[in-house]
């Protein structure tokens, strides 16, 4: 009896902490987040029923000195940051920031628009090998798919020698996944 009356209690504790822990959950989700960034200006934005009051502005000579982009809050609280418009059923806040403001302290004006202008160059060079890449164009790849040739075969090789199921389990897997990057890359 008194060992029934144990797993009672104990049961009765754990219910009672996994209830507490949900709500600690449920209360961290739906508390709103406290914003410790200076300079940052939010507006709600018009609903799309709503007409915009807003005359339209002159496009700038100088780069922004802040950005907007768009909180989408969930009607369960969750945030999402976008620069587009919000899901159905979203609320959206404007927040402006300015794009240098997690730079270093002690950066010259100079420094960080030469900061910025060198991400601008790496980013338009990341794009411009991604589409090579994905047109197959403007790389040579002849030496990447002989080595990937030669790991096939080294893994064929390997894999008729005696071996226990779980090492052949891995030379196939890597073995699938050298000739899935060689279809990838187009070669022949």
């Amino acid at each position: 009896m008194p060992l029934l009356l144990f797993w009672i209690f104990a049961l009765a504790l754990l219910y009672l902490g996994g209830r507490w822990l949900l709500a600690l959950r449920s209360q961290r989700q739906t508390a709103p987040v406290a914003t410790s960034v200076p300079n940052v200006q939010r507006q709600a934005l018009p609903s799309p029923s709503e007409p915009s009051q807003t005359q339209p502005q002159a496009p700038a000579a100088e780069p922004p000195l802040s950005v907007e982009i768009t909180k989408c809050v969930s009607g369960a609280g969750r945030a999402e940051y976008s620069d587009g418009p919000c899901a159905k059923g979203s609320r959206a806040v404007a927040v402006r920031v300015q794009p240098d403001i997690n730079l270093a302290d002690g950066m010259s004006p100079q420094a960080r628009e030469a900061s910025r202008q060198n991400n601008r160059a790496l980013a338009l060079e990341v794009r411009r090998r991604e589409e090579a890449v994905a047109r197959n164009v403007g790389f040579d790849n002849s030496a990447a798919c002989r080595t990937w040739e030669e790991a096939i075969a080294s893994l064929d090789a390997l894999a008729r020698q005696p071996n226990s199921p779980q090492r052949l389990d891995w030379i196939r897997d890597e073995r699938k996944a050298l000739r899935d990057r060689r279809f990838r890359a187009g070669c022949r």
